[in-house]
């Protein structure tokens, strides 16, 4: 997967679009997630490549490795927030039945055209998630890869309700999304679009007010390819003792140590 290098004019572009969004009503603000990230996928794809792995944006190896590992054959797959189609692809490529969902049409657009010609196509459709269009328990596992931390605070309890909804009992939600409690080093750029970086312990409290149980959290020790989860109460120490390392190296350190510098949470519905 290429290594990203944002445009220079991405960040006045976010640090206006992330202004709209916070001040927005709620009713504003579904309209607008499509098309600020309409106007945001214009601006990074035209230094891409046509091919899907050269339109990635976020996805790792680690995380692909996460997703090939907890996917079954059988399992009903939704991602949401699915940008270009990449991780979906690779899952129906596979074998699993996917469904891929996003805000930006330009971004489903690209996707569609990357699943042409694929024997088991997943479904693409445009939609937000905090409104998913969809019956409940449509879903056997539910991911998103930094997404979260995208949508507006006020809007992340709703979209957990809708997660929740359309999953089937004892289905899963993993979800990726960057710490807040981590240390940021001074003169750190402001990374615009974020319109709230969650910390562990803030989600593992609303996993439960939503309807969540059983929330574990992979344990990937750096120059480590091996995952395998623990339960998300036990790094929630580690994570008050980070906040408490007020160096942004130490800091840093610690939580890649313990596991703690991204929220990357497997959530089961009661």
């Amino acid at each position: 997967m290429p290594k990203e290098e944002f445009p220079l004019e991405q960040d006045e572009l976010e640090a206006a679009l992330a202004a709209q969004l916070q001040t927005a009503r709620p009713s504003e603000r579904a309209a607008l997630y499509g098309s600020a990230y309409d106007e945001i996928y214009t601006l990074l794809l035209k230094d891409r490549g046509a091919t899907a792995e050269e339109q990635v944006f976020g996805v790792s190896d680690w995380m692909m490795s996460m997703l090939f590992k907890t996917a079954t054959s059988e399992t009903r797959i939704l991602e949401i927030g699915c940008g270009c189609g990449f991780a979906s692809l690779e899952l129906a490529k596979r074998g699993h039945r996917v469904t891929g969902i996003d805000v930006s049409k330009i971004a489903i657009e690209k996707a569609r055209n990357h699943a042409q010609g694929l024997g088991n196509q997943p479904e693409f459709l445009w939609g937000e998630g905090v409104r998913l269009p969809f019956d409940s328990g449509s879903f056997d596992f539910v991911f998103s890869i930094e997404v979260v931390e995208h949508l507006h605070p006020t809007d992340v309890p709703t979209h957990l309700e809708e997660v929740h909804r359309v999953l089937s009992s004892g289905g899963r939600y993993w979800f990726a999304t960057p710490n807040g409690a981590a240390v940021k080093p001074p003169g750190t750029k402001a990374t615009h679009v974020h319109l709230k970086e969650w910390s562990l312990s803030e989600l593992s409290v609303l996993l439960k007010e939503k309807g969540f149980k059983s929330a574990v959290s992979p344990w990937k020790p750096p120059k480590m390819r091996s995952i395998f989860n623990v339960p998300l109460a036990l790094k929630l120490p580690a994570e008050k003792m980070a906040t408490l390392i007020r160096s942004p190296r130490l800091n840093r350190l610690f939580m890649l140590l313990t596991g703690t510098m991204d929220c990357s949470v497997m959530a089961t519905r009661i």
